[in-house]
């Protein structure tokens, strides 16, 4: 009973978050959430009271998976930067792009209290994750000198959550995983060869 219930939520759920992704949140109603998830209006509304408790449940869903990643990765053996890496960087592919600045454009003005809720609890997952990440390259002597995690925090996190906010890489149409892959190999290991060939001053 308790399984059949876990998965008709989440069966709403990424109805209504794929609804949200194809057409904006405005446009979409609870009866199409209904309609595409297979259940009824009342089954809808057991799991979700009300709209603007649904998109929250939709927007926090890819952050809430990180979270539920990062509890199973610290209980892990032999932890490396590059599994943890890869790890997000596949969690993050299997999510739906909800996360995009028209999204959350929309959702502040439709949900200016969610919106605001929602940008706290991601920047509080992007800081954990980051110091601990962080935290993990020290502890095994890898931690290159002078990096700052303010600016990985900031930066590098927002690019790999929301990599399609590029137009050049929406246009690319590169599958999502390599695209997290090609993200994370550039962070870990930069864009020059190890010879230092070609680096300023070298003759």
């Amino acid at each position: 009973m308790r399984v059949e219930a876990v998965s008709t939520k989440d069966r709403i759920l990424q109805a209504a978050i794929q609804l949200f992704v194809d057409q904006g949140i405005r446009r979409v109603s609870m009866d199409e959430v209904a309609e595409r998830s297979g259940v009824s209006r009342v089954t809808l509304y057991r799991y979700f009271a009300d709209r603007e408790t649904l998109v929250r449940a939709a927007f926090f869903a890819p952050m809430e998976a990180l979270e539920g990643l990062q509890r199973d990765l610290v209980s892990s053996d032999g932890l490396t930067v590059e599994g943890v890496l890869g790890a997000i960087g596949e969690r993050i592919a299997e999510q739906p792009a909800i996360d995009l600045p028209v999204h959350r454009d929309e959702l502040e003005k439709l949900y200016p209290a969610l919106a605001a809720e929602y940008a706290d609890h991601r920047d509080a997952v992007a800081h954990r994750l980051i110091s601990w990440i962080f935290g993990l390259a020290e502890r095994s002597g890898r931690l290159r000198p002078g990096v700052r995690k303010d600016l990985v925090e900031g930066v590098v996190w927002d690019l790999l959550v929301n990599p399609h906010s590029i137009p050049a890489v929406r246009e690319s149409g590169i599958q999502a995983r390599e695209l997290y892959a090609a993200l994370i190999d550039v962070l870990l290991y930069g864009m020059l060869s190890d010879d230092g060939s070609s680096r300023p001053g070298r003759a």
